[in-house]
C-alpha cells in the first residue's frame, strides 16, 4: 500500500509506503506549542518508507524549533508543511502530516503525543525507533 500526499500546490509530493495496514499505524497529534498552532497529525512507521519529490528546491522553507533538530519542510509557494525531518546515526527519518495525505482522517484513531518530559537524547531515540526512513 502507498499513501500520496503532498503540499496543496504539488511543489513537495511524497509516497508514503508503510510496512502494515493503514488501520495498524499510529496518528498522533503532538502536544508542544508548535505543532498545536500548527494542527498536524503525524503518522510513520519504521518498517516502511517515504519517497520525496521536490519540483522546485528554491521553494522549500525549513523551520526549526526547540532543540532545532527537526526540520518541519514547507513549501514557500502554498504554505503547506507535508513532513518532518530529522537524521540521526547518519539516516534520514520522517513523519508525514496525515492532514496532507490522501486518507480518511475520519476512519483513524488519533492519540496525543506528550513529549515535554524528554531529554533530547530521548527524543532522537524515539525518532529513530519510531519514525519512517526516507528512500530518496
Amino acid at each position: 500500500m502507498t499513501i500520496n500526499g503532498g503540499c496543496h500546490c504539488h511543489n513537495i509530493q511524497y509516497e508514503f509506503s508503510p510496512g502494515r495496514d493503514i488501520g495498524e499505524l499510529s496518528f498522533r497529534e503532538c502536544s508542544c506549542s508548535y505543532c498545536s498552532r500548527a494542527g498536524a497529525i503525524y503518522t510513520s512507521d519504521p518498517s516502511g518508507s517515504i519517497k520525496i519529490n521536490i519540483k522546485d528546491p528554491d521553494k522549500i522553507s525549513i523551520y526549526h524549533f526547540a532543540s532545532g533538530v527537526i526540520d518541519f519542510v514547507f513549501c514557500s509557494r502554498c504554505g503547506i508543511m507535508p513532513y518532518a525531518r530529522v537524521v540521526t546515526n547518519d539516516r534520514p527519518y520522517a513523519v508525514i502530516n496525515a492532514r496532507t495525505a490522501d486518507i480518511d482522517l475520519d476512519a483513524v484513531s488519533v492519540s496525543s503525543l506528550a513529549i515535554a518530559e524528554e531529554s533530547p537524547a530521548e527524543a532522537m531515540l524515539r525518532r529513530a525507533r519510531n519514525w519512517t526512513p526516507i528512500v530518496s
